[in-house]
């Protein structure tokens, strides 16, 4: 596309918000192609997984805990418990049959029934990365131009306009990108989505087992763009400074959709800080330093970081790990831990958890890899659609290369639909289906590197579970506070995974002298 971007583009104001109190604000107009497409609505969810599989168990004419728990496989305690929530909701009655409500809701919950919408999504012009967002329709902001050409952001009413001065981030050459397909579209909205039932936004672009649809059930032809050519645009939002933040790197951007504070923003700053300076000086000025020589201690301090972060991962898995596909993850999980540890106890939760999303993103990847570079098309034909018979394929194949079984609970859990989901879009990034999907490949592939992994750690699928489980959790509303010890800990074992996958060390969980 021979686009670019002009001063006098279109700027969209989604009303941002932070998430906590500030006491400094700079406001920033940042840069997107705005593609129109077709596609399923984004709405908050009405049921949970587990309230939506009872109130299907219900409508299929299975009333009683005991039988909705065999067939679920979880326990008739919860199920009862479960039947009560949906009771209270008026989606049964007192007889166990589904109201006309809880018949509506269900439907609505299938996504096959949503409306498609006309609306737009938004790519960031410098990688072409989608932004985790939706919208059916543009909201402008007023703005005025300034002597010097750049415009300034004009909020309040008509009676009483509150001009804002406003950073306009402009490239400086025009983009290509490739244009967004309709799966890349409908990953969209399934982030969305799921933010929305979401208010930590360290949490925003965790990719959740089960998510809010499975993409292999989906019809992708009601899936479209409208318009090839995008719209270039500035979304206006503000980067800012909590009232309790203590250290330099405590400053956040909302999200200019109105979800919090976005990471996916501030990574796509920090990106720019190191080609623009006039970036720079706009986060120093919100960290109340002199001009630059703030900065330049804080980008001497990164690139001091980094580089102790690329000679830990050469500690753990030699100078060989740069040739692998999954580097640039176990480096960014790295820079993250390090940066925690260098915080000590002045770490927060948020960036605790976010060790823990590099962490898990480092282990997808490696599976994604692996799927990508061992392929078997033929594993779905072994999986039944019988919850049963799947767990005991998935155990007979574990116990032929000699993990150890029973696997744990959520592994032996997979779906077939979400096993065929990850194979068919292994960048979806689910990890348990692609644990199992990677495990069913090596059946089939004497030179698998999961049966050197197996022969070496037979406690394999159960490390990788506390991977899932430790990262789902705590990213998705874990209770109380983090340790580091915990965050360090799961550190080490992906660590420990990618040595076993890659060869590349020696399988040890304890780590080099920091």
């Amino acid at each position: 596309m021979a686009l670019s971007f002009q001063r006098e583009d279109t700027v969209l104001y989604f009303r941002p918000r932070a998430h906590a109190r500030w006491r400094e604000r700079r406001y920033v107009l940042w840069p997107a192609w705005a593609y129109r497409v077709v596609a399923p609505e984004v709405r908050e969810r009405q049921l949970n997984v587990l309230q939506k599989a009872v109130l299907g168990m219900f409508r299929a004419g299975v009333t009683t805990p005991e039988g909705i728990s065999t067939r679920l496989h979880l326990h008739a305690d919860l199920m009862a418990f479960i039947a009560g929530e949906i009771l209270e909701k008026g989606l049964i009655d007192h007889q166990g049959l589904p109201t006309k409500l809880g018949l509506e809701v269900l439907e609505q919950e299938t996504l096959q029934s949503r409306r498609v919408v006309a609306g737009y999504v938004f790519q960031d012009p410098w990688t072409g990365e989608l932004w985790p967002r939706f919208v059916e329709r543009l909201q402008y902001a007023e703005t005025e131009m300034k002597p010097n050409g750049y415009p300034n952001l004009v909020l309040g009413t008509t009676g009483k306009p509150e001009p804002r001065p406003a950073y306009l981030h402009r490239p400086e050459r025009a983009s290509t990108q490739a244009t967004p397909d309709a799966t890349d579209i409908l990953e969209v909205t399934r982030r969305h989505g799921r933010a929305l039932r979401h208010s930590d936004p360290s949490m925003e672009e965790e990719e959740e087992d089960g998510g809010t649809f499975e993409l292999g059930t989906i019809d992708i032809e009601r899936v479209s763009l409208i318009e090839d050519r995008p719209q270039p645009v500035y979304l206006a939002t503000y980067l800012y400074l909590p009232e309790d933040a203590d250290t330099a790197g405590d400053w956040h951007v909302c999200d200019p959709f109105g979800l919090g504070a976005s990471t996916f923003l501030r990574r796509a700053i920090v990106r720019q800080m190191e080609q623009e300076p006039t970036l720079s000086k706009l986060v120093d000025q919100l960290l109340g330093r002199a001009l630059g020589e703030g900065m330049e201690g804080v980008r001497a301090w990164m690139e001091q970081l980094r580089g102790k972060a690329e000679l830990g991962v050469e500690q753990r898995l030699t100078s060989e790990i740069r040739r692998l596909p999954y580097y640039a993850h176990v480096l960014e999980m790295e820079l993250a831990y390090l940066e925690v540890e260098h915080l000590g106890t002045g770490s927060s939760n948020p960036k605790l958890r976010g060790v823990l999303l590099t962490a898990r993103r480092v282990t997808e990847a490696l599976f994604a890899h692996l799927l990508g570079a061992h392929r078997s098309p033929d594993i779905l034909r072994r999986i039944s659609r019988e919850p049963e018979h799947s767990a005991s394929i998935y155990t007979s194949t574990a116990a032929a290369l000699g993990l150890e079984v029973p696997l744990p609970q959520p592994l032996a859990n997979v779906k077939r639909s979400q096993v065929e989901s990850v194979l068919k879009h292994p960048d979806g990034w689910r990890l348990r289906p692609m644990i199992v999907a990677t495990l069913l490949t090596a059946r089939d592939d004497n030179r698998h590197p999961l049966r050197e992994a197996a022969r070496r750690e037979p406690r394999l699928l159960n490390e990788l579970e506390l991977i899932a489980s430790i990262a789902g959790r705590e990213l998705h509303g874990g209770d109380g506070a983090l340790s580091m010890t915990a965050v360090q800990e799961t550190v080490n074992r992906v660590y420990h995974v990618v040595g076993l996958f890659s060869g590349l060390a020696n399988g040890t969980r304890n780590p080099p002298l920091r």
